[in-house]
């Protein structure tokens, strides 16, 4: 059954596919460029991560058409995340990702902080990934023959905005910019990172 252009492998064909991938050799974070070994461009793999519980995760350039599609792709164009060590991070979550279904879900928070006589929380965001461990023959419109991997990694926005604030990728990309603090007469404001939420207005060390 081909739903929304996804296909599912499963039975003799899918566990022969599961032990081929199980087989072959990963790079790890952070993400770099690979050779394209894949039948598309969006199959190739641009990176592995492994998870707090030793599970290896894929991430595919996969693809975007402005509607719908997973990886990379859809990453860096509708969620404004462009940093592959911000989805390292979230993926490292102790609590090693929750299943649900086909998918897995890594959580972790970005908080912007401002300084002037003490310093507070005065932006937070959950971040997500979500990774798909399945195996598709293919996957909007792209030939897999493999385990999906990573689908979206995105904020959630309290208005409810697609797109992650440009801090956060400084706040939990593993290498932060310089740009990663800004300071003025009064005040400095600085990101930083966790795996629980601290809320807005909480008190945070210099």
């Amino acid at each position: 059954m081909n739903i929304n252009g996804k296909r599912r492998i499963t039975g003799r064909t899918g566990i022969a596919v599961a032990v081929a991938i199980i087989a072959g050799t990963l790079a790890s974070f952070p993400f770099g460029a690979q050779s394209a070994s894949a039948e598309s461009q969006g199959a190739e793999v641009v990176g592995t991560e492994t998870d707090a519980a030793g599970r290896t995760v894929v991430l595919r350039e996969g693809t975007y058409n402005g509607s719908v599609g997973f990886g990379w792709t859809k990453i860096q164009q509708r969620h404004n995340i462009h940093s592959k060590h911000t989805i390292g991070f979230v993926l490292k979550a102790p609590n090693g990702g929750v299943q649900q279904g086909e998918d897995r879900l890594y959580v972790a928070y970005a908080q912007e902080i401002t300084c002037t006589d003490t310093c507070v929380v005065t932006d937070e965001r959950e971040v997500r990934v979500i990774n798909k461990e399945a195996i598709y023959a293919s996957y909007y419109g792209v030939t897999l023959n493999a385990v999906v991997g990573i689908t979206t990694a995105y904020c959630v926005n309290p208005d409810g905005a697609l797109s992650c604030p440009a801090w956060v990728d400084r706040a939990i990309g593993a290498e932060k910019p310089a740009s990663a603090s800004r300071t003025s007469e009064t005040s400095t404001v600085t990101t930083t990172w966790s795996y629980a939420p601290k809320g807005i207005d909480a008190q945070h060390d210099r």
